[in-house]
Formats: structure tokens, sequence, C-alpha cells
């Protein structure tokens, strides 16, 4: 379910993104699609992480698999935040092949 939101909330924005970003070109969306995929992800799960306190003590809800909140601590949220660094290193990636005029307002 994890994987499915993030796809259904936040990675299509960065595709629909793309799709602006590279005007209609098939081969270059293709081409970029992760990147853009991966861009939505990393964004998503910052927020997940800077709601997380409320979303489990005043929603009664948790977004993080495998994160039992009851031992939510400080080594917990650094492998969260490790697992966006990575998502962002390899955006990056992505962003360096975008056209020249959107590579600055997408970094």
């Amino acid at each position: 379910m994890y994987k499915e939101y993030i796809l259904g909330f936040a990675e299509v924005v960065g595709l629909m993104c793309l799709h602006l970003i590279v005007d209609g070109n098939k081969g270059a969306y293709e081409k970029l699609k992760p990147y853009a995929m991966k861009l939505g992800s990393a964004f998503k799960k910052i927020n997940f992480l800077r709601d997380i306190k409320d979303d489990y003590h005043l929603l009664v809800r948790t977004y993080f698999p495998d994160v039992d909140m009851s031992v939510f601590n400080n080594t917990i949220k650094a492998a969260i935040e490790l697992d966006i660094e990575n998502e962002f290193k390899e955006v990056l990636l992505g962003i360096e092949k975008l056209p020249s005029s959107s590579k600055f307002g997408v970094f």
C-alpha cells in the first residue's frame, strides 16, 4: 500500500511535470521517467516524516512500513532520512539530463 500511495499521490505529479518539461518528446520522457518518479517519492517521504508525530498521535495513522511507532527513535528517523537522501542523489542524475530550460527550476 505504501508504494501505491506514493505512486498515486506523488510520483504521478513528477510525471505530469516531466511531460510538460519535455514538451511531448516521448523518448526524453521515457528516459527521464524514473527520475521524475523518484523526485515525487522523495518529496512525499519528506512530508510523511514532517507530519509523523501528528499523523500517529492525532490521526492514528502511519505511512512508513515496518516502522513501529511505539518505539520510534533517532535511529529509525536516520534510516528514513538516508532513504530520502539516496533518492535525491539519484534524482540529481536525472536533473542533469533535463533540457537546460528546466534544470534550474527543477533543481
